[in-house]
């Protein structure tokens, strides 16, 4: 009887210590977190408190976050919106790696305001929402707007990949792909936590909206499926058979490509590389996209 307890007492020790090591995981993951959303490398709202914890999101926060249509000047040239206190050390670092690796080129007109993003939720659920999404009211309406544009990167970095011969300039696209596949995993992440939360005051599931704009970016893009929200089809999904979809990937898991051409039907909005609109009102720059504006280009 005696063992008994002992043996007992010893295993129920032994599994307290492994809860210990899980929650110092847990918590550890959750610093990595903090830390890659304090450094400005994702773009999540930034607060007037400049501590790692005021620019966490926080689902169910009464404080608005940061507004980039009434800052236009703090709008990075990435896209990003920078926010009064916020330190754009590392952002800043990667336009410079860009422009010491090959030629740099102005910055288009981006329209980030509310209206360019209530058109692209409109276009998503096919009717207008009411009242007009904003991207800005809450930080579960910003990460839904900031999913609409990073992974569009990420699939062009890999289209363009294969069609790259400098290895100096296929090096700091790697290192560009790196940083935005780790930005999109974080934003897919968090909205699905949040992602069988209605999105107020529409009563639509985060997941929903995550789909929703996926399939709109496929429509755009007309290629296919390339793009997948935070739920699909068994079929779909990993090994033919996971709903779930935190990290999306073709049938062999590796990340989708996209062409240039995909990419600017996508980010105008129109469906049409010919035909600037959305967030690049008078068209992208660079000679592919001036190509098809009749531009310069070749």
């Amino acid at each position: 009887m005696r063992e008994n307890v002992t043996k007992l007492t010893s295993e129920l020790e032994a599994a307290k210590e492994r809860e210990k090591i899980r929650d110092a995981q847990y918590i550890g993951m959750q610093e990595q977190i903090k830390s890659l959303l304090a450094s400005g490398s994702f773009p999540i709202p930034q607060s007037r408190d400049s501590s790692p914890e005021a620019r966490l999101p926080h689902a169910h926060s009464s404080r608005p976050p940061y507004d980039c249509s009434s800052h236009p000047r703090q709008v990075h040239p990435s896209g990003y919106c920078l926010g009064e206190s916020s330190s754009d050390d590392d952002d800043n670092d990667r336009t410079t790696a860009i422009k010491n690796t090959v030629a740099g080129f102005p910055r288009p007109l981006l329209n980030q305001s509310r209206e360019a993003f209530a058109t692209v939720m409109n276009d998503a659920f096919g009717h207008q929402l009411e009242p007009p999404f904003n991207p800005y009211a809450n930080d579960i309406n910003y990460l839904l707007a900031s999913y609409v544009i990073p992974y569009l990167g990420l699939t062009g970095y890999v289209g363009a990949n294969p069609k790259l011969h400098s290895p100096t300039v296929k090096r700091l696209l790697v290192g560009l792909l790196g940083v935005e596949s780790g930005q999109d995993a974080v934003l897919r992440a968090l909205l699905y936590e949040h992602g069988r939360e209605n999105v107020e005051p529409y009563g639509i599931t985060a997941i929903e909206f995550t789909n929703s704009i996926s399939e709109l970016r496929n429509k755009l893009g007309r290629h296919g499926l390339k793009n997948e929200g935070l739920k699909v089809k068994p079929t779909v999904g990993a090994e033919g058979k996971i709903r779930e979809n935190i990290l999306a990937g073709d049938k062999y898991s590796l990340s989708y490509d996209r062409t240039p051409e995909e990419i600017l039907r996508i980010v105008y909005g129109s469906g049409n590389e010919n035909k600037p609109g959305g967030f690049y009102p008078k068209g992208a720059d660079g000679q592919i996209a001036k190509s098809y504006l009749g531009v310069g280009g070749n």
